[in-house]
This record gives C-alpha cells, sequence and structure tokens, in this order.
C-alpha cells in the first residue's frame, strides 16, 4: 500500500494506516521479538530490544491509528426471496443474494445466502429484509453459482421526499431484469465479494490515507490567513444582543478542492488468524 502511494507521487506526503486494534496486535505479533536496524550515523547495524505485549505504533513511518469501524459488528439478518411470473424478462435460472448494512460502525457481516429459481420467461425477483436500526445503506450481492457473488447494488437504507425528511425505509429491492445486468454499484466497486466470517474469524479492513491537503483525502481548502476581524478558519460574529438570546454568524475562508483519491487505498476481507 504504501508502495502504490509513492508509484502515484504520493511520496513526502503526511499518511496513515486505520485499522482495528485486534489486526494491529497481529500486525506486531508478526515482528521477531529482537530487530535489526541500520544505523544512520554509520554505525551499522545495532540490535533493539521489543519487549513483551509492544504494540506498532507506525510501519514505516506511517502512523497506525486503531478504530472499532474496519471489524464488522453485527450479521446481516434473514434475507427473504419470492419471484413472480409477469412483469419482468428475466432469464430463466437459479439466482443467489447476500445482504449486508453498513451503519456508523462500518459494514455488516453479509446474511445467509438465499436464492430464488425463474421458469416463467416473464419474471420478477423481489428479496426483502427486516430494516435495520442506525442502517444508512445496504449492500446487495449477486451470483448465479452459490459462494460466487458480487456487488450489484448499494442502495440507501431510508426514503426522502423532496424537502430531506425520511419517510420510510427502503428495505427490498425488485428486479425486472437479469440482476447481474441491472446492476447499479459503483464500477469501482462491482468486484466486492460480501463479508462472512470463516472458522468464526471475520473479515476487516484495513484503510491507508494520504492527508496530502491536495492530492490526498484533504478537501478543504485554507484560502485567506490574514484580515482585520480574522481570528481562525471558523469565525464567529454577534449580530444583535436581545434578552434572550445572541444570535451570530459563522463565516469561514475556506473552499473545497478536488482531490487525488487514488493515492488512498483500501484492502478488504484481511482475516486475524
Amino acid at each position: 500500500m504504501i508502495d502504490a502511494n509513492m508509484d502515484k507521487q504520493g511520496a513526502a506526503h503526511r499518511k496513515a494506516f486505520v485499522m482495528s486494534p485486534q489486526m494491529i496486535s497481529k500486525i506486531s505479533q508478526l515482528l521477531t521479538n529482537v530487530r535489526l536496524v541500520q544505523g544512520l550515523s554509520g554505525s551499522g547495524l545495532s540490535t533493539v530490544e521489543v519487549p513483551g505485549g509492544w504494540r506498532l505504533a507506525a510501519y514505516r513511518d506511517v502512523p497506525i491509528i486503531a478504530s472499532g469501524a474496519c471489524r464488522p459488528k453485527i450479521t446481516m439478518g434473514t434475507v427473504t426471496t419470492a419471484s413472480a411470473g409477469s412483469g419482468g424478462v428475466i432469464t430463466n435460472d437459479e439466482y443467489f443474494f447476500r445482504v449486508s448494512v453498513i451503519t456508523w460502525d462500518g459494514e455488516s457481516l453479509a446474511s445467509a445466502e438465499v436464492s430464488e429459481t425463474t421458469s416463467g420467461g416473464a419474471d420478477t425477483i423481489t428479496i426483502s429484509w427486516t430494516a435495520i436500526t442506525g442502517a444508512m445503506y445496504y449492500k446487495v450481492y449477486e451470483g448465479l453459482t452459490t459462494g460466487v457473488l458480487t456487488l450489484i447494488r448499494v442502495i440507501a437504507a431510508s426514503t426522502y421526499d423532496a424537502n430531506g425528511t425520511i419517510t420510510g425505509n427502503n428495505n427490498s429491492l425488485i428486479f425486472t431484469a437479469d440482476p447481474a445486468a441491472d446492476t447499479s454499484a459503483p464500477t469501482a466497486l462491482q468486484s466486492d465479494i460480501p463479508l462472512v466470517a470463516t472458522g468464526g474469524v471475520s473479515p476487516e479492513y484495513i484503510f491507508f490515507w494520504d492527508l496530502d491537503e491536495f492530492q490526498g483525502m484533504g478537501k478543504l481548502a485554507y484560502t485567506n490567513s490574514a484580515g482585520s476581524r480574522f481570528n481562525g478558519l471558523v469565525t464567529m460574529y454577534p449580530l444583535a444582543q436581545t434578552d434572550d438570546n445572541l444570535p451570530f454568524l459563522v463565516k469561514t475562508y475556506a473552499a473545497l478542492i478536488d482531490s487525488f483519491e487514488a493515492t488512498c487505498s483500501i484492502h478488504r476481507g484481511l482475516r486475524v488468524a
């Protein structure tokens, strides 16, 4: 991940890894108890003792940040399927599905695999599930072979009116054409596979963030560093004093800018043995 960042002009950028505490412990365990480090002052190699219980704080000078959002916290509930003999043009076949939910804790483990067989030549397929409290998005995976599923849809967990007010839950999806051809998942994510525990071990993420202001994840440029009444990135101006409150204006000299996120990367589906 670091080398790929360098290849894409990420040299000298501020960077950070983000991973679960369990992954940090595992990576730390991969180091031997005694390391040889090349001396920078021309003194050759020197031994560095690594005490028991030591946890890696950085790798190749890139800080490591612990986050609970890198490891699934829940498993998606039961998904049900149904088909109808009219209203669609789905090819006769057996279709397999899994669904996962995204909350503030990240992506869940995927639901158990379910399938639906079509035979009428004009079928539709409906998949549905119980709405999850705190859900932000659902990810729908599909395939024609059991165990070989990829991402086809990412849908918002809620429905909204024209004013942005939540009006209900999105907890079902109807396919009127072959699901793989009916995909709307972002192109870069269409090779994603469901997160499924193996032998009781959950897969998880490692994030590599390039923190460069312009070329990495930084998107808020600071456009003013002076001014007679300037006192920081965000300035608060009182508007009028009343008996019970003080209205104020919040002002900033900042601008959203484009970034080159190819210098960041994600490893998805890693397991801590």
